[in-house]
């Protein structure tokens, strides 16, 4: 069974929103670091199918899209999909 997650692009504009906003609706523990560093590190220790929706991505932070890439990169386990 694949784990699915709808995001919204436009709560992830700047870090601190996006942050906040990944924790809760990720389901990340209170210990999440919340930086670029912890969100790797939480995408990548993802022992089940999981996939990401990404809707306005366009509106993201290119520098946590490009966390979601290295992650994808990194975690067979991981898909994440864009969307304009």
């Amino acid at each position: 069974m694949t784990n699915m997650y709808e995001l919204d692009g436009a709560q992830l504009h700047d870090r601190t929103t996006a942050h906040a906003y990944l924790k809760q609706t990720l389901e990340f523990p209170d210990w999440y670091g919340e930086n670029l560093d912890a969100l790797f590190d939480m995408l990548t220790a993802f022992s089940a199918p999981t996939m990401l929706w990404l809707t306005n991505a366009d509106a993201a932070d290119p520098a946590i899209v490009q966390v979601f890439e290295d992650a994808m990169a990194e975690n067979p386990q991981l898909t994440v999909l864009y969307e304009d």
